[in-house]
């Protein structure tokens, strides 16, 4: 239910996020890398964590999807799969302090503003890499990427575990 409620504010705050275009030359991001945050969030059993770096890889992912024309939808649809854990991730954990459901479409609104703008981060780190190096993925934004593979393969390995209970 909350997937199907989600879906559509994901998406339309999706498709304008990989319109946007970000034009200041910034440096990279000040962020904690995703790889300390995947580690923390699953040692210490921290939804607080997990959300920020399924925020991240969302975000890491809709950045990455005009670059790669040929998988664009593939990373279209785990940029999907990441905001949607998002959402349930928020959601669960609003619910645990209020006791109170959560306004799925505000929740969804909230987060794909937070996650829009974590596009722009990437957006002006690959601008900075570029203008700087002559190239847009530089070995930091290697290591979110494939901390991001990580988090994929734990978020696969959690959505099995949630179906058998």
């Amino acid at each position: 239910m909350i997937l199907s409620r989600a879906f559509k504010p994901a998406m339309t705050v999706m498709a304008l996020a990989l319109g946007f275009s970000g034009q200041v030359h910034a440096q990279k991001p000040a962020w904690t890398p995703i790889a300390e945050l995947l580690v923390g969030s699953i040692s210490e059993a921290d939804p607080r964590r997990m959300s920020t770096v399924m925020s991240r890889c969302t975000a890491l992912n809709m950045a990455l999807a005009g670059l790669a024309p040929e998988r664009s939808q593939h990373i279209r649809d785990e940029a999907l799969r990441f905001a949607q854990r998002v959402i349930i991730l928020e959601a669960r954990m609003e619910k645990e302090v209020t006791k109170l459901d959560s306004d799925i479409d505000a929740l969804s609104a909230t987060i794909m503003e937070r996650v829009k703008g974590m596009v722009g981060g990437y957006h002006q780190w690959m601008d900075h890499n570029s203008t700087t190096t002559g190239v847009m993925i530089d070995q930091d934004m290697q290591q979110e990427m494939s901390s991001c593979q990580l988090a994929s393969r734990f978020l696969t390995q959690t959505q099995k575990q949630e179906r058998l209970e």
